[in-house]
């Protein structure tokens, strides 16, 4: 199941929208005071914070709305506390805020499992991710709601913003030579047609930087092109574990270390 940070992105543009000029806030059309602008971007943070349960960091994420929460005119304790509210102070809570937002998108992010028909594979990958509390995709789980196979597919790496590859051994193939008598290749084990669609998929998608391929620890046909992208082993001792680990504290995710510890 993906993280859904719709409700995120809306609060984070509402936030980077906002200007000041003279106590006013000018957002779209509308005219209202700065305190009022801010407390319903503050407003929706906490609300989305309190129904997302699925992050790393939730309590801390709290603690910092909190902390800005408490800069606001209307919640000062002192009620004769003058509520003058200065381009100043509207300008450094709003840097404050979209500061802590692009943070929570940044640090918790769902994962596409690309797989083949390795289901030990799978059922590892998914198992490590739920261990380190990180929401992820696995087509196959997710409601057609009347799609196409390719509308749905689509539909859910929008979703998503990494992807774990898995070249499990599938198939078999060999290289084509015309021409030449007894220069015929041998099979060789490679992953499915889609499982190498969809890899070119997501390294165009998201990046190289967001990429894992996982292979098995046979020798496998590697695809062409493919100098950059981490791709490793999926060892019987689980050392791809904290290989996964360390690719997605660099990619930005938010990673509990007692968790990662044990996998």
């Amino acid at each position: 199941m993906y993280l859904d940070k719709e409700k995120l992105k809306a609060l984070l543009k509402k936030a980077e929208e906002l200007r000041f000029d003279n106590q006013i806030v000018f957002n779209q059309k509308a005219k209202i005071k700065p305190e009022k602008a801010i407390e319903a971007i503050v407003s929706g943070l906490s609300g989305w914070l309190t129904k997302t349960t699925a992050l790393n960091n939730g309590a801390g994420y709290v603690k910092k709305l909190t902390e800005i929460k408490a800069t606001l005119p209307a919640s000062k304790a002192n009620q004769f506390a003058s509520s003058y509210f200065s381009d100043k102070d509207a300008k450094s809570i709003q840097s404050q805020l979209i500061t802590l937002i692009k943070k929570i998108d940044k640090e918790n992010k769902s994962i596409f499992i690309v797989h083949g028909r390795d289901a030990v594979m799978k059922d590892s990958v998914q198992s490590a991710l739920r261990g380190l509390g990180i929401p992820n995709v696995i087509l196959s789980n997710e409601d057609d709601h009347g799609q196409t196979i390719i509308e749905k597919f689509i539909k859910e790496a929008n979703r998503c913003e990494y992807a774990i590859v898995l070249c499990s051994a599938d198939d078999e193939g060999k290289l084509r030579i015309k021409g030449k008598k007894g220069a015929e290749t041998p099979l060789r084990p490679r992953a499915r047609q889609n499982v190498i669609l969809e890899l070119g998929y997501f390294l165009a998608k998201y990046g190289r930087e967001n990429l894992f391929v996982l292979h098995p620890e046979e020798s496998i046909e590697q695809p062409s092109d493919f100098i950059g992208v981490v791709y490793q082993t999926f060892d019987k001792a689980g050392l791809w574990k904290q290989k996964l680990v360390r690719e997605l504290k660099k990619a930005g995710f938010k990673i509990n270390d007692k968790m990662s510890d044990r996998l």
